[in-house]
């Protein structure tokens, strides 16, 4: 058993995982974003990857609890770090996850604004661009 604190080789073995998971998060998402209950074989894939990991918690020599990630093998800790990340989106608050609305854009975000109206994935990317584009066809329209 590996723990987190390892770092995990960046060969082919994790790519893969990783690919594997963000198609089943860009899945999860577009469920998300649409208010839908997830198809059964996403969540699936979701679990496949969670089983490959475990928190172990235990109270430490200053009598506090201690937690620790242990995973089958170092290669899935980004996807298994990836995976529970999200659980922790959806337990949060799952009605902030939302697609950025630049139409070009594959991206999905978590809305941490204060009143929950955040429109793009990146201010400095597609929200500029949406901006530059309105201004532009302003002016050609003065």
């Amino acid at each position: 058993t590996h723990t987190a604190a390892l770092a995990p080789p960046v060969g082919r073995a994790t790519l893969d995982r990783l690919l594997e998971t963000r198609t089943a998060l860009e899945a999860l998402a577009a469920s998300a974003a649409r208010r839908e209950q997830a198809a059964p074989a996403t969540a699936a894939a979701l679990n496949e990857v969670l089983s490959h990991g475990r928190i172990r918690r235990t109270l430490g020599t200053d009598g506090l609890p201690e937690s620790a990630v242990e995973l089958d093998e170092a290669a899935w800790g980004p996807a298994w770090y990836a995976a529970d990340n999200w659980l922790h989106l959806v337990a949060d608050r799952p009605d902030r996850i939302r697609p950025c609305a630049n139409d070009a854009c594959v991206l999905h975000f978590y809305d941490i604004s204060k009143n929950g109206t955040r429109r793009w994935c990146s201010m400095a990317g597609c929200g500029n661009r949406a901006k530059a584009q309105r201004h532009y066809a302003r002016r050609a329209g003065a």
